[in-house]
C-alpha cells in the first residue's frame, strides 16, 4: 500500500496500547472520538434498541470482569497523509 503511494522504502512503526474503560458507554464514546466505525457491508444500519443496548452492556461487563481490569488491546499505527 505504501509503495503504491510512492514511498520508496516505507517503514511503519507500531506501538501496543492497553486502554481501560469503566463501562461500555465510555468505550463507545472514545471509539467514536477517534473515528472508528463498523464498515462491514453486513452490519445493521439502525440504532440499537434499549434491550439490545442492555444486552451489549451486560456482555461487555462480563468480559471486563473476566479480564480482571477491562483491557481493550489494539495497535496504534500512524496514518500517513490525511485530511
Amino acid at each position: 500500500m505504501l509503495i503504491n503511494a510512492g514511498f520508496a522504502s516505507p517503514v511503519m512503526e507500531m506501538e501496543m496500547l492497553t486502554l481501560t474503560y469503566a463501562d461500555l458507554k465510555t468505550l463507545m464514546r472514545d471509539l467514536k472520538g477517534i473515528g472508528a466505525h463498523n464498515a462491514a457491508a453486513s452490519r445493521k444500519r439502525g440504532l440499537l434498541g434499549k434491550s439490545a443496548w442492555a444486552r451489549l452492556e451486560q456482555a461487555y461487563e462480563t468480559h471486563r470482569l473476566k479480564a480482571a481490569a477491562g483491557h481493550l488491546r489494539g495497535d496504534l499505527r500512524p496514518r500517513l497523509g490525511g485530511r
